[in-house]
This record gives C-alpha cells, structure tokens and sequence, in this order.
C-alpha cells in the first residue's frame, strides 16, 4: 500500500501536530497549512493526493470551490460534527466528514480516498 501525499489545514498547531504525526505514523506524506490562501497555493504548487481541511478554517463554500477547481478528494474534520454539517460538507464536495480527535475515523477517511484514487487512475 502506498503512501499518500496529505495537505492539512488547520489553525490550532497543537491539533495540527497532533493530526500530522498520527498520519505520518499511517505512512502517509503530510505538510501543514494555516490559512485557505496557503492551501490553495500548495495544491496547485505540488501533486497533492487528499487535502483535509478543518471547517473551522476552510468554509462549506471554500470546500466546494476547492473540489471544483482542483478535483482533489477533500476529507472535512470539526470539533463536533453533526448531521447537518455532514450532509452539508457532502453536498459541498467532501470525500468524508470526521471528528478532528477521531484519528481511527480519519485515517478510513484516507483509505476510502486512496481506494477512489486508484480506481479513477
């Protein structure tokens, strides 16, 4: 199973480093943004696999624009996701929706994605 190269965005770099240490310990690639300008550079500056994106740095409006303009599988985390912002996050163009500290949650998330990824290539 391959590596995947994650870009991460998140504001709090507790959570930042907590999240980017428990995917690099799944093998995966990961760098760490802080704002919707920086992970709109960084995607279209490197091959991205799967972005992650805190909803409380990247909007439901952001999410979508992002998936439109960069066809990159886009995985939403949150404090407390509810239904509502799970069904929203969807009909944004999220791959997935997961509590923040659910890191067994999130890296099914990046499974699911890689899987998607393969089958599309």
């Amino acid at each position: 199973m391959h590596a995947l190269t994650v870009l991460l965005a998140e504001q709090d770099s507790s959570v930042a480093s907590s999240l980017a240490t428990s995917l690099d310990e799944q093998r995966h690639s990961v760098q760490v943004v802080r704002s919707l300008h920086e992970l709109r550079s960084e995607i279209a500056r490197q091959h991205v696999q799967v972005v992650v994106v805190d909803l409380e740095t990247v909007g439901l409006a952001d999410v979508a624009s992002l998936r439109r303009d960069f066809h990159v599988p886009i995985i939403c985390t949150h404090r407390i996701p509810d239904d509502g912002l799970w069904t929203a996050a969807m009909e944004a163009g999220a791959a997935d929706v997961c509590e923040r500290s659910n890191i067994a949650g999130l890296v099914r998330a990046l499974r699911f994605a890689r899987s998607n990824i393969s089958t599309a290539a």
